[in-house]
């Protein structure tokens, strides 16, 4: 073909695909009533409304015809896939029917549906617009339970304005919203340019008459949402057709009084029935919002099947349910599902992992739990002063063969026979382990007492005899200056100081009781829990041991725990400053000495700021026998024995569950006939690790000078 000739081909294209896109762009005459002014059927009449009311189609067409004589050239320039579209199905058959079959079959659609089918060519737009068709568009409606239209919209119309989703003056989608009195679907920029308040129409319209505007739908929202109700907005073109007719009529006609009384009248009915129509809108919108959901719904059920036939469990992929491929409402393809497996398996295989982590802790802890039992029996065959000396369930199951059949396969069923090998030798592995924790802690503190003579310290540290000593070197645990610390990370004590080997023995941060709650709420709590405590030695703590010792008269290298302890001296902090009371009495605060070696461990000094603690040394006093008596005796009815962690020293009955003194003392009474009971043979505090005084143990002191 000559150049010429396929240039006229395809202007003649061209044309054809631009008239037919006019004709489909058009109403007919039965598509709709006049309104406002009688220029804009096309808005309110008919299906182009959602493209805007401008009727010149130039650009799209043009587009549209480009595309067009592309899609010709391609056809002829790959003889497959015009083989493939000549193969394509197609809807022409579908006009052969007769009408009121034809009707019938539109008749399952929403008008939504509809409007998209008058809009595919130029055929089903002359059927649909037809008188006949009406009734499709009725039923259509009918089963939305949507308002008829007004008196002035024809049924097409109605159904572009409640049923479309895009601005009916740009085009732009996804415009939700449809302002019923202005009856138009606005987007927010139309709104903006479009719609102006009553107060300005005379700087656009300076000729205008106000009575005009009683003959025009209004809306009492403006381009803005905080836009006053007592305000009139109005669309700038519905104001420039009405008064192109209102002059019109002046001009030819004598009619003019009776059309500003039907326009009063439509104006007023479209104002009274804006509350109904909005109404509809917002139930619409919940349905819309419930149909959405549940096609996520769907979608997401969709995906967890295809997981689940993998080999997931369905608690590995609901932990998906917020992923943004799991909330739309498109539907699950193959196709689709070959794209989105990759991003979303591996978070499955993660949730996965997590879950067979938590089952496999919880089924070690129901092992652990029937260990607990059994050394709940255990403990009732043995002294309740021995109680506070034996480790923890956990620590017994990291022993052998505990931990051995802890540790077996989960398809292992575990019961208490079991476990009857490692009570059989629990004694031995107590003893054994009694030992280790000796020797790991001596070890800990020779190697301390290294550091501290290799940085000048010794005289203020633990040291031991020389071999010359015809005494035998006291054991390092024993030391009063043998101090250990406890640093543990969850906030179950303060910083303190560890002192002696009665409470390097006895110490446990995680109590028994705490123990049990850990593996009664949180089953896989403990697997995935560091470790609660970190005991190591105290360099500043056994510096203020040893000021302490010899402020009582002792030597640091040689003296005991015990003895400090039959000595109770009671001690003051110089380097806190006294403070005042609530009667402005001037007090300090006393300590004894392990309360006093805690206290300069923690750091705080009342009074100081913490970089002025840091560059003064440890200094301390030893009170008065008559101020120490009366601390002593406020530490007697401190509300920390109050607490309920006393037990019975003759009896297992209170060895799970503690109670308070006063409990302990009338069962003493009841049960073992013991009327004036002692500590801590009779009775005594079962603590795994020392804790402070509820209140501050105060005496008076003089005035400070300034």
């Amino acid at each position: 073909m000559a150049p010429r000739s396929a240039k006229l081909l395809a202007k003649s294209k061209i044309q054809q695909v631009t008239t037919e896109e006019a004709d489909i762009g058009d109403f007919g005459p039965d598509a709709g009533a006049v309104t406002n002014a009688g220029e804009n059927e096309e808005a309110e009449g008919g299906f182009s409304g959602e493209r805007g009311n401008d009727t010149s189609r130039t650009r799209p067409a043009t587009k549209r015809a480009k595309a067009a004589l592309m899609s010709s050239r391609s056809k002829k320039s790959n003889p497959s896939l015009k083989q493939k579209n000549r193969q394509k199905k197609s809807l022409s058959l579908l006009l052969t029917m007769p009408l009121d079959v034809l009707f019938e079959i539109f008749g399952f659609l929403s008008p939504r549906d509809i409007v998209n089918l008058a809009r595919t060519t130029k055929v089903f737009r002359e059927t649909l617009m037809s008188r006949g068709a009406l009734t499709v568009w009725k039923l259509a409606r009918e089963r939305f339970d949507a308002p008829e239209p007004p008196s002035d919209m024809s049924e097409p119309g109605w159904a572009v304005l409640l049923f479309g989703n895009a601005c009916q003056n740009c085009g732009a989608k996804n415009v939700q919203n449809v302002d019923f009195m202005l009856r138009r679907r606005l987007c927010l920029k139309c709104r903006k340019n479009g719609i102006i308040v009553e107060s300005r129409l005379k700087i656009t319209f300076p000729s205008l008459d106000r009575s005009i505007l009683d003959l025009i739908p209004h809306t009492d929202t403006g381009e803005r949402a905080h836009s006053r109700e007592s305000n009139r907005f109005f669309w700038k073109d519905d104001v420039e057709s009405m008064i192109k007719r209102v002059a019109s009529l002046e001009q030819t006609s004598d009619s003019l009084e009776e059309f500003k009384e039907e326009r009063k009248k439509l104006v007023d009915s479209v104002q009274s029935a804006v509350r109904g129509y909005l109404e509809w809108a917002e139930n619409q919108g919940r349905e819309r919002q419930v149909d959405k959901m549940a096609l996520i719904e769907k979608r997401r059920e969709a995906i967890y099947c295809r997981f689940i036939e993998l080999g997931y469990d369905k608690q590995d992929v609901t932990r998906l349910r917020f992923e943004a491929e799991l909330s739309t409402t498109t539907r699950l393809t193959d196709r689709i599902w070959q794209r989105i497996r990759p991003r979303l398996e591996p978070s499955v295989q993660y949730h996965q992992k997590a879950r067979l982590n938590k089952e496999l802790a919880a089924l070690k802890n129901s092992r652990r739990n029937i260990v607990r039992a059994l050394y709940q029996t255990y403990r009732h065959s043995l002294v309740p002063s021995q109680w506070k000396y034996l480790p923890r369930t956990l620590d017994i199951c990291q022993l052998e063969p505990f931990a051995q059949v802890i540790d077996a396969p989960p398809d292992v069923a575990v019961k208490s026979g079991d476990f009857t090998a490692g009570m059989e030798i629990l004694p031995e592995l107590l003893s054994s382990l009694s030992d280790t924790k000796r020797k790991e802690f001596r070890k800990m503190l020779l190697e301390a007492k290294t550091v501290q003579r290799s940085d000048g310290q010794h005289d203020r540290g633990p040291i031991d005899p020389g071999p010359s000593s015809s005494h035998e070197p006291p054991d390092l645990l024993d030391l009063a200056t043998s101090v250990l610390e406890c640093h543990q990370r969850y906030g179950i004590h303060e910083p303190s100081g560890i002192v002696g080997v009665e409470e390097i023995l006895t110490h446990h941060c995680d109590a028994e009781r705490r123990e049990s709650t850990a593996m009664d709420w949180c089953e896989w709590y403990i697997d995935i829990r560091e470790p609660t405590r970190s005991v190591k030695y105290s360099f500043q703590g056994s510096t203020t041991a040893s000021l302490l010792v010899q402020l009582s008269g002792l030597d640091p290298a040689t003296a005991l725990a015990s003895e400090m302890d039959e000595k109770d001296l009671r001690f003051t902090c110089c380097r806190c400053l006294p403070e005042r009371d609530f009667l402005c009495r001037w007090i300090a605060e006393g300590y004894s000495w392990r309360r006093a070696i805690s206290h300069d461990i923690r750091g705080y000094h009342h009074g100081r700021y913490h970089n002025q603690v840091k560059v003064e040394s440890c200094k301390w006093e030893v009170v008065s026998n008559t101020i120490a008596e009366e601390l002593r005796a406020k530490e007697k009815t401190d509300g920390k024995w109050n607490a309920v962690m006393w037990t019975c020293g003759h009896c297992s009955l209170y060895m799970s569950d503690q109670g308070c003194r006063n409990d302990i003392i009338q069962h003493l009474e009841a049960e073992h006939a013991i009327v004036e009971p002692k500590e801590p043979d009779d009775l005594f505090m079962f603590e795994r690790f020392a804790s402070n005084f509820k209140q501050r143990t105060t005496f008076f002191v003089p005035e400070p000078e300034d």
